[in-house]
C-alpha cells in the first residue's frame, strides 16, 4: 500500500527515488510552474463547509465588469436633448470564482505568509521574498489595496440643476438576456447598445430587427455560443464555455499552483440611436477592456531558481498588470515566468508558455500572450458551434521557452536541492532597511516596481504603465 500524499509543492527526495519524482512531475507538468510555488489556489465552493486550508490568507475573487448606462434629459434655453451617458465600466467581484489562497509550504525554506484584503477581495499586489534554504524568514504578502477609483470613471446617474435621469442601467455585456431586457426599456427612448457576436447571432438577423425587439429577436437568433453550448450538453463534453465557466480543475487534493487571473482584453460596443425616418444608426462605437469572457490564466509565484530573489506581481482591479522581479538589490533584466492556462474551456489544449519577462518589454509580451490565448479560446467556440475540429494558431513568440518546462523544472529543482545539501554559505541575512522598506504601505513605486529594490539606476519605466501613486 502507497503511503497517503503529502499537500505540499516541494518536497525534497532520496536521490534513488528522483526518476520517479520526474516522472510524476512531467505528468503534472501542467500544474507544476517551473519552480516551486509559494501560493496556490482552489475553488471555494460555496457548499462546501470546510474553510480554506490556510485560515490566515483567507480567500480572493476574480473580478467581472459591468456597464452602467443612463439616459438623461437636460433642459437648456427652453429646449429639451435627450443623451445617453456611459458606459462607465465598473468592476464586481464575480462571486462563481472565489478561491483560497493557501500557503504551499516547503521544508527547504521558513516561510511566513501574511495577507491583507479589503472587503471586495480582488487583488492589487502580491509579492514574494524566498531566501531559500535559509533561517531567515521568507515573507508573502498578498495587498489587496483595491481602489475602485484606480482605472474608472466616476459612476454615472447623478443629476444636475437642469438634467433629469429618466432610466439607468448596470449590465454585464455578456448577459445576452439581461442585454435584450435592457435594449426592451431603452428603445422607448430610442437607444440600443450591442456587443457584437454576444448579443445576437448576425447571421440570422440584423441590427434592425434586434434594436426593435430585443427579446423576441433573441430567441430566434441567440448567440453563437450558445449553440455550442447545447451541443457539449447533448454530447456531454466536459468542454465550458467562458459565459458559464466552472472553476479551474485541480488533481486530487492539490492547489493550483499560482495566482489565478483573466486578462482585460478589447471588446466593441455599439451604441445605435432611432432615426425616425432611417431606422437605427450608429451614433458611437466604443473599444472597452473586458475581462468576463477572457480565459482564466494562473501566474507562477514560485520559489527562486536563485539563491534570493522578490518577485512583485501588480494588480489593478485583480488583473495582473506588471511583473517586478529583483535579485538581490537590482533589478533583474529579464527572468522567465510562467503562465497557464487555468480554465475557460477544458478542451483547449493544456497551455504552458514561458514569458521571458524584461522591464522594457514585458507588458507587450504579457498582452501578446493573452491574446493568443483568446484566439485559441475564440476558435474553440466556433469550432464547437459548427462541430468541427479547431484550427489552432501558434503560440507567439515569447521570448522564453514555449515547451512544457517539466525535465526544465526538474533539473533546475534538483540542482536547487543538491546546491542546498553540499552549500551551507547562502545567505541567512536580508538588509532589514531594505525589508522594511519594501514592506512598507508608504514604499514608493518606480513605474510600479518598488525603487528600494530596483534603485534608481536600473529601474526602467514601462511604456504605457503610469506611475502609481
Amino acid at each position: 500500500m502507497s503511503a497517503p500524499r503529502r499537500d505540499t509543492t516541494c518536497t525534497p527526495v532520496p536521490r534513488r527515488n528522483r526518476r520517479g519524482w520526474r516522472h510524476a512531475a512531467l505528468m503534472g507538468a501542467a500544474l507544476g510552474l517551473a519552480g516551486c510555488a509559494v501560493a496556490g489556489s482552489q475553488f471555494l465552493d460555496d457548499t462546501r463547509t470546510v474553510a480554506c486550508r490556510s485560515a490566515g490568507l483567507g480567500s480572493y475573487v476574480l473580478p467581472r465588469s459591468v456597464l452602467q448606462i443612463a439616459v438623461v434629459d437636460t433642459n437648456a434655453n427652453g429646449t429639451t436633448k435627450r443623451t445617453l451617458e456611459g458606459p462607465a465600466v465598473r468592476a464586481i467581484p464575480d462571486l462563481r470564482h472565489v478561491y483560497c489562497l493557501d500557503y504551499l509550504s516547503s521544508p527547504t525554506s521558513d516561510d511566513i505568509v501574511d495577507v491583507k484584503k479589503t472587503k471586495n477581495g480582488l487583488l492589487s499586489l502580491v509579492a514574494t521574498d524566498i531566501l531559500d534554504k535559509s533561517k531567515e524568514i521568507a515573507f508573502a504578502l498578498a495587498r489587496t489595496a483595491f481602489t475602485l477609483a484606480s482605472g474608472l470613471r466616476a459612476e454615472i446617474g447623478g443629476e444636475a440643476e437642469n438634467q433629469s435621469v429618466k432610466f439607468s442601467y448596470e449590465v454585464d455585456p455578456f448577459d445576452y438576456a439581461d442585454t435584450a431586457a435592457m435594449n426592451e426599456r431603452l428603445r422607448a427612448f430610442g437607444f440600443c447598445l450591442i456587443n457584437p457576436g454576444w448579443s445576437f447571432n448576425p447571421g440570422k438577423a440584423d441590427i434592425d430587427t434586434y434594436c426593435n425587439a430585443p427579446e423576441q429577436t433573441l430567441a430566434n437568433a441567440p448567440p453563437a455560443w450558445v449553440k455550442a453550448q447545447a451541443h457539449h450538453r447533448n454530447a456531454e463534453a466536459k468542454a465550458v464555455l467562458p459565459t458559464t465557466p466552472h472553476a479551474p480543475k485541480v488533481t486530487g487534493a492539490r492547489a493550483l499552483s499560482g495566482i489565478l487571473y483573466r486578462p482585460r482584453l478589447e471588446h466593441t460596443l455599439l451604441i445605435l440611436r432611432k432615426n425616425n425616418r432611417t431606422g437605427w444608426e450608429l451614433a458611437q462605437r466604443q473599444t472597452l477592456l473586458l475581462e468576463n469572457v477572457a480565459p482564466i490564466l494562473s501566474v507562477g509565484v514560485s520559489r527562486a531558481f536563485f539563491s534570493e530573489r522578490i518577485s512583485v506581481l501588480h494588480f489593478d482591479r485583480g488583473v495582473l498588470g506588471n511583473v517586478c522581479i529583483y535579485k538581490g538589490s537590482e533589478l533583474e533584466a529579464a527572468v522567465t515566468v510562467p503562465f497557464l492556462v487555468a480554465s475557460a474551456i477544458v478542451a483547449l489544449p493544456a497551455t504552458l508558455i514561458q514569458v521571458k519577462i524584461n522591464t522594457a518589454q514585458d507588458r507587450q509580451r504579457l498582452a501578446e500572450l493573452e491574446t493568443h490565448l483568446a484566439e485559441l479560446q475564440a476558435e474553440m467556440i466556433a469550432a464547437l458551434a459548427e462541430t468541427r475540429n479547431p484550427t489552432l494558431p501558434n503560440a507567439p513568440n515569447t521570448g522564453g521557452n514555449q515547451d512544457l518546462p517539466a525535465s526544465v523544472a526538474n533539473a533546475a529543482f534538483n540542482r536547487i536541492l543538491s546546491d542546498a545539501g553540499l552549500d551551507e554559505s547562502l545567505p541567512t541575512v536580508r538588509s532589514k532597511g531594505r525589508k522594511q522598506a519594501f514592506f512598507s504601505d508608504t514604499a514608493g513605486d518606480h513605474y510600479g516596481c518598488p525603487t528600494e529594490l530596483a534603485g534608481a539606476a536600473t529601474s526602467v519605466a514601462v511604456p504605457g504603465l503610469p506611475e502609481a501613486n
